[in-house]
């Protein structure tokens, strides 16, 4: 699919593009909230500034994906596989993020405050500043994760993995 042809068909009215493909796509500030991306291929794509608060991305693809700055409050990402993903400075707040694989992922400085990590992979993962406060983290895998200077004030972890994880000034 065509990336003008999604805003087109979006700014209709339209909501369900699941399993669209949107590899390498450059959707830089869109406005698609509410849009269902379920199972879609958007790896390697330009999110950054996008707006995709209440969208569902249950296995979507977003491999290597740049979400930087991006509005994703509320978002689902449930199994999706989000490794290598730049989500430095977003705001993904009550995001949903259960059983996905975030290994490698950049949140730098993002807001995933409320968010749900339950038994997500986050291996190696950069939450340098982050704010990871009232957050679901039970059994995720934080092995080799940088939580330098992250909030994670009132976070649930138990059966989290910390083995080899940076804290340092919180």
């Amino acid at each position: 699919m065509k990336v003008q042809e999604l805003l087109v068909r979006f700014a209709a009215g339209e909501r369900n593009f699941q399993n669209a493909y949107l590899s390498r796509a450059k959707l830089c500030s869109a406005n698609l909230v509410g849009i269902s991306l379920r199972g879609a291929n958007v790896s390697y794509a330009d999110l950054s500034k996008v707006d995709l608060s209440n969208a569902n991305l249950t296995g979507a693809n977003l491999f290597e994906s740049n979400c930087s700055e991006a509005y994703l409050n509320n978002v689902d990402l449930r199994s999706a596989d989000l490794r290598g993903a730049n989500f430095s400075g977003a705001e993904l707040s009550r995001a949903n993020f259960y059983g996905a694989n975030l290994r490698g992922a950049d949140f730098t400085g993002a807001d995933l405050s409320e968010a749900n990590l339950l038994g997500a992979d986050l291996f190696g993962a950069n939450l340098k500043g982050a704010n990871l406060r009232e957050s679901y983290l039970l059994g995720a895998n934080l092995f080799g994760a940088d939580l330098r200077h992250t909030d994670i004030s009132d976070a649930i972890t138990y059966g989290a993995n910390f083995a080899e994880t940076v804290f340092i000034g919180f």
